[in-house]
């Protein structure tokens, strides 16, 4: 997937890729192509395009199943190899996929017999993956950018096709708001791990909305009636701050997603303890269309 960074009209500066083999517990391999701004100061692998959606270098991630060419991805029949997206919490970025392991978990699942698809994370920085006040919007970003780049590259994720969210905190939040303006003609499932909710905004983290005004304009619990249509699976623990909005949230989707909400905290152990029935979800999901 060839980079674009920001500069003048043209300029293709040089940019650095890693490739790597991850060795899941069946012994085999998943590769991840991972693009990152490299330490020397020089540009970016990805300055998203256009100013409004993210100004910053922007990272990325994307792991592909044991057996698929990421020069070609592809099923196994020959079509173009679905996508989940994959967006991380506060305080991550794309690579925090990799630590997270899921790469290694699709790798076991696939070799078990689910189908397959790639994982594709992007970093969004700490903006809770919408437009913000200063103009930055990482979510038009992912929806206007990421996407596209991602069908360039190869993969199902065209205007026709159907794709994947999986995010763990700040990530499945974001997840469900970005679904909610995409809508069941093109999402096919979603994983919220531990979403960020709140009820109220005065009950919010500091920085995650400008004020109550963009609060209330990014509030998921106002887009259930087109989240309903998707598939979705919320996980999130008992010991969770975040455990009574993801259980009033699940509540109010009809039919009822998915869900495990008992025993958990708010931590990567509990999202790499949920990741194996995460990954079956979507991947799941995605073979239905």
């Amino acid at each position: 997937m060839a980079g674009r960074a920001s500069g003048e009209p043209g300029q293709q500066p040089s940019c650095e890729y890693g490739q790597r083999a991850i060795t899941g517990a069946s012994g085999s391999d998943v590769t991840v192509t991972t693009g990152n701004p490299t330490e020397s100061g020089h540009p970016s692998p990805w300055s998203p395009s256009s100013p409004p959606n993210r100004t910053l270098a922007t990272s990325w991630a994307i792991a592909y199943p044991p057996d698929v060419d990421p020069d070609r991805p592809t099923t196994p029949v020959g079509t173009r190899l679905p996508v989940c997206v994959v967006l991380h919490g506060r305080g991550d970025d794309a690579e925090s996929m990799v630590t997270l392991g899921y790469p290694a978990f699709l790798a076991v699942a696939v070799q078990a017999g689910l189908p397959p698809f790639a994982l594709a994370a992007v970093d969004g920085g700490q903006r809770y993956w919408h437009r913000r006040a200063d103009g930055e919007d990482t979510g038009r970003m992912v929806l206007d950018e990421w996407l596209p780049r991602l069908a360039d590259a190869g993969l199902a994720a065209r205007p026709t096709d159907r794709i994947g969210f999986l995010g763990w905190s700040m990530g499945g939040y974001g997840s469900l708001l970005l679904d909610a303006q995409l809508g069941p003609d093109r999402v096919a499932a979603i994983v919220a791990e531990s979403p960020a909710l709140w009820l109220r905004a005065d009950d919010s983290s500091a920085g995650a909305f400008d004020d109550a005004a963009d609060f209330r304009a990014n509030d998921v619990f106002t887009r259930q009636a087109v989240l309903s249509r998707i598939p979705v699976r919320i996980d999130c623990g008992i010991a969770d701050p975040f455990h009574s909005a993801a259980t009033t949230f699940a509540s109010g989707l009809n039919p009822r997603p998915v869900t495990d909400l008992g025993v958990g905290d708010h931590t990567w152990g509990y999202w790499r303890r949920k990741a194996p029935k995460a990954i079956n979800f979507v991947g799941n999901s995605l073979a239905k269309h």
